[in-house]
């Protein structure tokens, strides 16, 4: 079982506010990685998202009229991705951006009250570790 947590400073603090219960058992790794992701990025990676699945497909819709990604936050944080395949999450994830998936985990972190939580903060918090280490290997 995977117990770290990779977290920014904010994040950090969010998660060490949370009850004992809900922390026990979890380390946390300061996410170093950074990258510097613009509206024009955001955008180039949108026009160019073409997923397969059903599923997807929808969100991609919603997603082409997403404002920003504060919007493009709001329309993925009311999607259920747990019947999408691991290829397919990949390339939404790699077109939401981390400063999206930043911003999901935030929000999860702020609604946190049980462990069930903290293990879905886990599995964002590794697909942003993993995407940033990416891009700035690339």
């Amino acid at each position: 079982m995977m117990n770290t947590l990779f977290l920014t400073g904010e994040e950090k603090k969010l998660f060490e506010s949370l009850s004992n219960n809900v922390k026990e058992g979890w380390e946390v790794e300061i996410e170093t990685n950074e990258y510097e992701d613009t509206p024009e990025k955001f955008e180039l990676r949108l026009d160019t998202y073409m997923p397969y699945d059903p599923v997807l497909r929808v969100l991609a819709d919603e997603l082409s009229n997403a404002k920003d990604s504060a919007n493009a936050l709001e329309i993925a944080m009311n999607t259920d991705f747990s019947n999408i395949s691991e290829d397919a999450l990949i390339d939404l994830f790699y077109t939401l951006g981390s400063d999206s998936i930043s911003a999901m985990i935030q929000k999860m972190l702020e609604n946190a009250s049980k462990d069930e939580n903290i293990h879905e903060v886990a599995a964002f918090s590794v697909i942003r570790h993993s995407l940033l280490s990416a891009l700035i290997t690339a």
